[in-house]
């Protein structure tokens, strides 16, 4: 006989397993409320299968409208076609897999799985808390400190130049962490520095410390980037030295911050120069200003987040200009849901 038809089975007492053969079977419920199996062969096709103490069995081709599992030890092997897989009297929820122990099989969330990404960016906050979002399974964070301000620049009088150096950038960590750690987790942004002034070529500040501290484990740390120098007042000509970058402490990877490059100035070459603001892990720092024949040009911000400020250039003058500021140090965290 190469087709079996039956409309619903029910085994009696479930003394002994029941098996439908390989090829071509088809049955409407089959219902098994003690002991014994069922073992379906391939290509076959049930509508119900109900097992409260047994184990399952089905061979590959196979498909089943509805399978409700309620006994420890149930096992679909193969490639079978399942509109609706109930265990316990429960469907499960989005993200759910189905798992055993000793106790019985269950539901349960599938570790490091996810269904959605999504990110908070912070800018400002001192001692904040951070709100993880529904279904957190895991989160990278990067910290990212504050970028140096850059050095000033002036001259002494109209036959002298100068140049400020560049603002060192913030330096950035970069962890991992559970969602365990991430609750009650704090931070703290670390501001720009502020930019020196023209008179008398002054420096720059330094960019402030950003931290991230989860409840258990280590903070991640960026430090910010040291100022820029400035030129000073020179009679004919003078460099300034840009910022260190920071430094970072506390991630799974640590990268330091962008040194700011020196300014220069040369009466002789009718120049003032200021140097650049160091990159930051998220790009590049401000630009240098840059004059010729008595004038000045103020340094740049900062272009991207923990970057520094660029350093002015003066010729010529004795107005002078400022460096550019550093710009903020920032936190970005890239949360996993499941």
């Amino acid at each position: 006989m190469s087709t079996i038809s039956v409309s619903n089975i029910v085994t009696a007492n479930g003394s002994e397993p029941l098996t439908i053969a390989t090829g071509n079977t088809s049955a409407g419920d089959i219902i098994l409320p003690a002991t014994g199996g069922v073992v379906i062969g391939s290509n076959s096709t049930s509508n119900n299968i109900t097992v409260n103490q047994s184990s399952v069995i089905i061979a590959a081709n196979s498909t089943v409208n509805t399978i409700t599992a309620n006994a420890t030890g149930s096992h679909f092997i193969g490639n079978v076609n399942i509109t609706t897989l109930v265990a316990n009297s429960s469907l499960g929820t989005a993200g759910q897999a189905l798992f055993s122990n000793a106790a019985g099989i269950y539901w349960g969330a599938v570790v490091g799985g996810f269904s959605n990404v999504t990110f908070q960016v912070f800018t400002t906050g001192s001692g904040a808390s951070y709100t993880p979002p529904s279904g957190l399974v895991r989160a990278i964070v990067f910290a990212t400190g504050g970028g140096g301000g850059g050095g000033g620049s002036d001259a002494a009088d109209t036959a002298a130049g100068g140049g400020g150096g560049g603002g060192g950038a913030g330096g950035t960590a970069i962890g991992v962490f559970t969602a365990a750690q991430m609750t009650g987790a704090t931070y703290t942004i670390g501001a720009a520095g502020g930019g020196g002034s023209g008179t008398n070529g002054t420096n720059g500040t330094a960019g402030g410390t950003t931290t991230f501290t989860p409840s258990t484990g280590t903070a991640l740390v960026g430090n910010g980037g040291d100022f820029g120098n400035g030129s000073g007042t020179p009679t004919v000509g003078a460099s300034a030295t840009g910022g260190d970058g920071g430094t970072a402490t506390g991630g799974a990877i640590n990268i330091d911050g962008g040194d700011g490059n020196f300014g220069v100035g040369d009466d002789i070459g009718e120049m003032g120069i200021g140097g650049f603001g160091g990159s930051s892990f998220w790009g590049g720092g401000g630009w240098g200003g840059a004059a010729q024949g008595a004038a000045q040009t103020a340094g740049g911000v900062g272009m991207a987040y923990g970057s520094g400020g660029g350093g002015s250039g003066t010729v010529d003058t004795q107005t002078g200009a400022a460096g550019g500021a550093g710009l903020g140090g920032v936190i970005m965290v890239w949360e996993f849901i499941q």
